[in-house]
């Protein structure tokens, strides 16, 4: 029977919608796939009933791409799905940002684009690349002359490098973790170190080493006057509040470093004294849980998110699965061979861990245990991952990116797409990606680049020919070919 001469084709709407309230939401996602006339009806209720972010989370799993874009839900879903074609895109330059001091960390929120340096976080418009804001603070270094010689305190240079190789133990953590791009930081700080005085301290709002924002909230991890001797003040500003000015929609936590957190849309995860929490900002509020506690005496590295899943990464390659009903962490993955061998800092995305390994490792290494859907990669000289959606990047030292889907990586390791920002800039000092994240439009898939004094903005989009290709078979040049085959399928 045809779509126009089935009953439910004709079905009034309002009854549609009636059974589509009966039924859970994986349900009503099938029934999007029937025909026509219910893919309108289902976008229609998920719009109406702001269904979209569960929608995503049942069918991506991944949905923190949801708020690198000003683009509708729908379309965001739309231009999720247009990774499955990466192999066919093409990269081009679009923009390069010089940077006046040491870049720390990259983040996009909804068209903005948030570098945080060494020195302020500024907020550029990523539409015409013009400045929105900028918040500027003190330098670690300064910061550190400075509070030592408002204790009056003998400042020795030493000390200080010393301090800077503590706070670079864990790379995940303040993202830069390199002392030898600091070393020109220390000398400068030596032959002009005595300008530094106590006013200076008194008036510093600190040093900030990493500066996230989302729909709701604004993490920012500094070392300020209230910090006391190895603890770095963790804020979360809470965006749902009606009155900015409550005195609750801030809250500032002291925790030892090195600190370990995570922002995953509403909420911050962080553990401090071996205790995982969560807060969470809710409309004038906040809703804070304690998830779990480690008892075990391995290093803890990094927190990660799958769906409705928490893990904790160790050091050691080790992933813990945290249990919430019995506020526990269980041991899921273990490696065979440990990683005092290899480089200590793996990476983990989706339900996959990659390690970081010298060439003198032998890459056949597997894990001798591990549960349904986990797996383990092996990589040489891998600085940053970045999980978007269906997608996968990986950053590596000499400037290169390799992208793969998730759905492929249990078959086979090959990336969709690879290539070098090298072929397309000449002048880089210092070749390596220190960060990445992806800016959603129309046009394609924006890919943001962190080296230590650039950030280069990379278009993916199919190629004219592939365009020209697939806009002939559609039989029409209105919409981007790729939207109109994901419109069809989705």
């Amino acid at each position: 029977m045809s779509n126009t001469d089935s009953v439910w084709a004709t079905c009034p709407l309002d009854i549609l919608i009636t059974v589509f309230k009966k039924l859970n939401i994986k349900s009503v996602i099938n029934c999007r796939g029937v025909n026509i006339f219910w893919r309108d009806v289902a976008d229609y209720y998920f719009e109406h009933f702001k269904l979209w972010p569960t929608v995503i989370q049942h069918t991506i799993g991944e949905a923190t791409f949801t708020e690198k874009s000003v683009l509708e839900w729908k379309d965001k879903i739309l231009s999720a799905q247009s990774w499955q074609d990466v192999s066919k895109a093409s990269v081009s330059l679009r923009h390069r940002y010089k940077l006046k001091d040491l870049a720390e960390n990259i983040c996009v929120y909804r068209d903005n684009l948030i570098v945080t340096t060494n020195a302020a976080v500024t907020y550029y418009n990523i539409n015409n690349f013009e400045v929105n804001k900028t918040i500027a603070f003190t330098p670690l270094l300064e910061y550190m002359f400075a509070k030592r010689q408002f204790a009056n305190e003998y400042v020795d240079i030493e000390i200080l490098r010393k301090f800077v190789n503590t706070m670079n133990t864990d790379r995940d953590v303040f993202h830069y973790r390199r002392v030898d791009m600091l070393e020109m930081h220390l000398e400068n700080l030596e032959i002009r170190g005595q300008t530094l005085c106590r006013q200076e301290y008194e008036s510093s709002a600190g040093s900030v080493f990493r500066y996230q924002e989302t729909s709701s909230l604004v993490v920012e991890l500094k070392l300020t006057n209230e910090c006391s001797e190895g603890f770095l003040e963790l804020t979360l500003t809470n965006k749902l509040y009606t009155d900015p000015l409550h005195s609750d929609s801030v809250r500032k936590l002291y925790v030892k470093y090195p600190v370990i957190f995570r922002v995953h849309l509403n909420s911050c995860y962080f553990i401090s004294r071996n205790v995982l929490w969560m807060y969470t900002a809710v409309v004038n509020g906040w809703d804070k849980k304690w998830l779990a506690h480690f008892y075990g005496c391995e290093s803890l590295h990094s927190i990660h998110i799958n769906r409705e899943n928490v893990y904790v990464l160790l050091t050691s390659g080790n992933v813990l699965l945290v249990d919430m009903d019995y506020k526990s962490l269980i041991n899921i993955f273990r490696l065979t061979t440990s990683l005092s061998f290899m480089d200590p800092t793996p990476f983990m995305f989706n339900t996959c861990v990659l390690v970081r390994t010298p060439n003198s490792v032998d890459s056949e290494i597997r894990p001798c245990k591990k549960a349904d859907l986990m797996k383990c990669m092996f990589r040489d000289k891998v600085t940053c991952v970045l999980e978007h959606g269906y997608a996968v990047l990986i950053g590596y030292e000499d400037l290169k990116i390799e992208i793969y889907l998730h759905k492929k990586l249990f078959e086979s390791e090959v990336p969709e797409l690879k290539f070098s920002i090298k072929d397309m800039v000449h002048e880089e000092m210092n070749p390596k990606i220190r960060a990445l994240d992806i800016y959603e439009d129309d046009i394609g898939h924006h890919l943001f680049v962190s080296s230590y004094y650039y950030v280069y903005e990379l278009l993916l989009s199919l190629t004219e020919k592939t365009c020209a290709v697939e806009r002939k078979a559609e039989g029409s040049g209105s919409e981007p070919a790729w939207r109109l085959r994901r419109r069809r399928s989705w």
